[in-house]
């Protein structure tokens, strides 16, 4: 693995409303030089949409490339990956639903664990992610929705 950077932070959002179209945006800033002199410079950015199309939490180990300016939060996922990433620069993340963040909170942090974490699936235009999700490939903390029981048994 080349130059790596870990930050470790937690941050609970509570009571957000689901919708397919809220997502985490995080921009890479970096100062250059003596870091008191001049503020930060935004060099890269990466988003992550939060929620399915089913209004479900996204929970899993995501891989984010990061991509270069200018920040545009409107794309779609197709639009984005027509962005030219940074270099090789990466954002490894979790994304927890609330139940689970204690359990969670117990995983090592360790870049020896990034094959563990998944590009983030497309949001699909239909109403169902259904057998096509990427719940089990991205180690989706939430279970899949419940199968229909069958009638008069």
């Amino acid at each position: 693995m080349g130059n790596c950077a870990i930050l470790a932070s937690r941050q609970p959002v509570p009571r957000l409303p689901p919708s397919p179209s809220v997502a985490l945006v995080c921009e890479l800033q970096a100062s250059q030089g003596l870091a008191w002199a001049r503020a930060p410079q935004p060099k890269a950015w990466a988003s992550l949409v939060l929620f399915d199309r089913d209004q479900r939490v996204l929970s899993g180990r995501w891989r984010l490339p990061l991509r270069a300016l200018p920040l545009d939060t409107s794309l779609s996922l197709g639009q984005l990956n027509g962005i030219p990433q940074v270099g090789q620069a990466e954002l490894f993340l979790r994304l927890v639903n609330a139940r689970d963040a204690a359990v969670q909170a117990l995983a090592e942090i360790n870049p020896a664990s990034a094959h563990e974490y998944q590009y983030p699936p497309p949001v699909s235009s239909s109403s169902s992610l259904g057998a096509s999700s990427a719940a089990p490939r991205a180690g989706f903390v939430d279970p899949p929705p419940p199968a229909e029981e069958p009638v008069g048994c």
